[in-house]
């Protein structure tokens, strides 16, 4: 069956599984596709970050399903020589979040394909402009390490109902700046209710409301045993 992957720069492929196929041999096709490390890809799909030993069945995933594609940033294949990658993995993090909510098929994608997903953005568009813009007040847990004794603070946060999640990263960014909070320097997810965020909608689309809680996961979390859905 023929499963769609995007990428954090808006581009996206597609590849033929099994459905018996592990996630791992799933990744392995990606490696041979696109010539990503299996060690550098992190797949999610419905919130989910996705287990190596786990197979395609278990997650439920079907023909034509779309699947998010993190790439560690030294070899994320949107890059282009012009840009040289930041010594700073936090700052590799947000460039790679810092791209347009429109995604676009690629050349290779059936032309059939490129119109719906063209009608699916000019209808998501209209729907973000009825979105009310008020804002709204969150609360970002610091990840506390693996001591249960350390109990972090949140930090609150204001954000627009209408900005996309990426934006918080910038907003965390600037409290960093002000020795308020220390985030992970290998990357993080922002997880809320046990979910990943889809960083590329907005609050109001992905269910945060006012004073709800958002956590900070380090990216090496959701890798091997940890389970976002335990």
């Amino acid at each position: 069956m023929k499963v769609f992957f995007e990428i954090q720069g808006g581009s996206s492929f597609e590849i033929e599984v099994y459905y018996k196929d592990t996630v791992l041999e799933m990744k392995k096709k990606i490696e041979k596709s696109q010539r990503v490390s299996v060690s550098k890809q992190t797949l999610i799909f419905d919130g989910t970050v996705l287990q190596d030993d786990l197979d395609i069945e278990q997650y439920k995933i079907v023909h034509e399903s779309r699947l998010q594609l993190f790439v560690s940033p030294d070899h994320n294949p949107n890059q282009t020589d012009e840009q040289s990658p930041s010594s700073n993995p936090t700052e590799q993090i947000i460039n790679a979040h810092q791209d347009s909510t429109v995604t676009v098929q690629t050349e290779q994608s059936p032309s059939s394909n490129s119109v719906e997903e063209m009608i699916t953005n000019i209808q998501d568009s209209s729907e973000k402009e009825r979105i009310p813009k008020k804002r709204i007040v969150v609360y970002v847990l610091p990840y506390s390490g693996e001591s249960q004794a350390v109990k972090e603070v949140p930090v609150a946060v204001n954000v627009k109902m209408n900005d996309n999640v990426k934006e918080l990263r910038n907003e965390l960014v600037k409290i960093e700046e002000n020795g308020e909070l220390n985030l992970p320097q290998e990357g993080y997810f922002l997880i809320h209710k046990n979910r990943v965020l889809n960083e590329n909608q907005s609050f109001w689309v992905v269910g945060v409301d006012h004073n709800d809680t958002i956590e900070i996961l380090p990216t090496h979390l959701t890798r091997g045993s940890f389970n976002l859905d335990s």
